[in-house]
């Protein structure tokens, strides 16, 4: 009773932000009349391609962290469940993705706990990416806003590749698993490991970044000057979206944050139009992927609810 009261809450969070968010576009929708608006079908098409190769990328980091842990599927069958699980983070609750992922592992028989480590290493090297990066940005953006928090940012970086190391790194996460009275895990990885998996994963984002980049330039005009502060936006949105635990997959939050970010190089009414539009790009490319994937592997064969086992890690999320 009591989550699901919870999961009521967090999704009335979701509309009241989307509220205010609408309610700020609607306020400022007079800003459009003053913007040139043109549509690019070529710019769009191509954002697509390219989010979609980012996508894949992401599942070829997920198979390098399976491979290194001794737990992996073969190549093909990771694409299988990670494009599967993909759409697991749309079911209400946030272990649908987690379920649909574990049922492929089990059924060849790979030890749960160690694909529990690799989801959670995972993440927190996209974390500590998604930081890096958007540390790293700020020595590369023109905005006094911005230039005056570069002392942080060296500090932050030299935090950022201490914490790489796997002994810190599991110190940080079994506490954070101990807040949540969740099972403690243990990191095998080496600090070049670690440190592979979190570069990849910045690279990755640039990928991610010239999609975003097309994007946004399919409906205006955004000169490449502003290519960085696009793609920092972008990432370290995403990431108070990730972490923001009340929301499901960060709806709202990351929308939010996005158009306080993009407020800095356009109106606010394109900034909160853009922010609510990516979101719709990302859930097609989601939907695109399977879809891909699906057609790919038509001998795969589908999971079944009845076969998902979920480690006590990641119970009641």
């Amino acid at each position: 009773m009591k989550n699901k009261y919870l999961n009521i809450l967090k999704y009335l969070s979701v509309l009241l932000i989307f509220f205010f968010i609408g309610k700020y576009i609607y306020i400022n929708i007079n800003e459009l009349k003053n913007i040139h608006i043109s549509f690019n079908i070529c710019y769009l098409l191509s954002s697509i391609a390219v989010l979609l190769f980012y996508s894949l990328i992401l599942i070829l980091i997920w198979h390098f962290i399976t491979k290194k842990n001794n737990c992996n599927l073969n190549l093909k069958q990771s694409i299988v469940a990670k494009a599967y699980s993909n759409l697991g983070k749309y079911i209400p609750g946030k272990i649908g993705g987690l379920a649909i992922l574990f049922y492929f592992y089990k059924k060849e028989n790979k030890p749960l706990k160690d694909l529990s480590v690799c989801v959670i290493t995972e993440a927190a090297c996209s974390v500590l990416a998604s930081i890096l990066f958007f540390v790293f940005s700020l020595f590369f953006i023109p905005l006094p806003v911005f230039q005056k928090y570069r002392i942080v940012a060296i500090l932050l970086l030299i935090v950022i590749f201490i914490c790489i190391n796997p002994k810190i790194l599991e110190h940080i996460i079994n506490f954070i698993l101990k807040l949540a009275k969740k099972e403690l895990i243990k990191i095998n990885f080496t600090y070049k490991t670690i440190l592979q998996i979190t570069l990849m994963h910045v690279i990755n984002f640039f990928i991610f970044g010239v999609s975003i980049f097309l994007f946004i330039n399919s409906v205006y005009n955004i000169p490449v000057s502003r290519f960085i502060f696009i793609i920092s936006s972008f990432i370290f949105s995403s990431l108070i979206g990730f972490l923001a635990f009340f929301t499901p997959s960060g709806l709202g939050v990351r929308e939010g944050m996005l158009i306080l970010l993009l407020k800095y190089i356009m109106p606010g009414s394109m900034a909160g139009i853009l922010s609510i539009t990516s979101r719709i790009l990302l859930v097609t490319n989601d939907l695109l992927l399977f879809f891909i994937v699906f057609l790919y592997s038509k001998n795969e064969p589908t999971p079944k609810r009845q076969n998902y086992v979920i480690p006590n890690l990641f119970r009641n999320l």
